[in-house]
Parts: structure tokens; sequence; C-alpha cells
């Protein structure tokens, strides 16, 4: 059985949230739609129907996000880590590069 120590596992979350939760990194807005182009298909497969939107703040302004169940979303970020964990590296890497360039 899996444990969920983050949270309500029936909660609607985003992938910047579920990112956040299991990396402790900010994502970068593009890469984080260039995930949800591969994520939101696999939803559509699953349940037939479109992954649920909510509206939240992202850069600065009011996106509408597309959200995911949490028991859901979760095991497949974590199997993702497992499978490519240099996609993760990578997302930090390139967040804290430009971070970095930013403060030069």
């Amino acid at each position: 059985m899996t444990s969920f120590s983050k949270g309500n596992p029936f909660e609607l979350v985003s992938l910047r949230q579920i990112i956040k939760e299991e990396t402790d990194a900010k994502i970068d807005s593009t890469i984080l739609s260039r995930l949800g182009r591969v994520i939101a298909p696999l939803f559509r497969d699953t349940f037939q129907k479109e992954p649920p939107t909510e509206k939240e703040e992202v850069n600065g302004g009011i996106r509408t996000t597309k959200h995911y169940p949490r028991y859901w979303i979760r095991p497949l970020i974590k199997l993702w880590r497992t499978v490519d964990p240099d996609f993760f590296i990578q997302i930090k890497s390139e967040y804290n590069q430009l971070e970095l360039l930013l403060f030069i």
C-alpha cells in the first residue's frame, strides 16, 4: 500500500506543486509545460476525460493549469525520478544556472 504522508491523496495538485514536494526544486514554466504535454495524455488515457483545471499564479499572472489527483500523479513523478533521475537533476541545474545569471 502506498503511503501518502504529504497531503490528502484525493486532493487535486498541479505539476509544479507535486514536483516541488518530491524534489524540493523550483521548476521553470517551459519545462513544466513540456512535462505537462506528456502527463496530460496519460491522464486522458487513464480516466477517459480531460484533466481538471484550476487557476493559479504562475510567473506573476493568473493562469489556468491542469491539476491531477495526488494519488495518481505522485507515483508517476516518483517512477519518472527512478527511471530518469537526470531529468530532475537537469531541471534543478537549469533553474540554478538561470537564477545565478539573473544575479550576476
